[in-house]
């Protein structure tokens, strides 16, 4: 999958808020959401 940077932005943008501002971050599960920052 070939993305533009204005996409890979907004992206990475939509994943920060839900995994950072939406939910509470617990360190312990770290390594459950780190699959989510694979395509970096």
């Amino acid at each position: 999958m070939r993305w533009n940077l204005a996409e890979a932005l907004f992206f990475n943008n939509c994943i920060n808020y839900a995994v950072y501002q939406e939910t509470p971050f617990d360190w312990k599960n770290a390594a459950n959401v780190a699959f989510l920052f694979a395509y970096l």
